[in-house]
C-alpha cells in the first residue's frame, strides 16, 4: 500500500470512528496493530468496555510482539468480551 493510500485509509477510519462515537453506537473498544509491511490494521477479536482498557491491552501487545509497528484503539458496536 502506498503512503498516500495508507494515509487516506487512516483518515477515513478516523472519520468512521468519529461518526460512531457521535451517534453513540459505541458498545466497546478494540485494540488493533500494524505488524508487517502491508500497513493493514489487524485486531484479535477482543472488545473492552473502556477505551483505557483497550489502550492498556494494545500496549502489552507491543511489548510481547516484536513486529508491532503501530497500535490504535477503535470503537466497536459489539458488546465487550474481555
Amino acid at each position: 500500500m502506498s503512503k498516500l493510500a495508507h494515509s487516506y485509509q487512516e483518515t477515513m477510519d478516523a472519520i468512521d470512528a468519529a461518526r460512531m462515537i457521535e451517534n453513540s453506537d459505541v458498545e466497546s473498544w478494540t485494540p488493533e496493530v500494524i505488524a508487517d509491511e502491508s500497513g493493514r490494521w489487524l485486531g484479535n477479536g477482543l472488545r473492552f468496555l473502556t477505551k483505557e482498557d483497550a489502550e492498556a491491552h494494545a500496549a502489552t501487545l507491543k511489548t510481547r510482539w516484536s513486529a508491532v509497528r503501530k497500535t490504535r484503539v477503535v470503537p466497536s458496536a459489539e458488546e465487550p468480551n474481555a
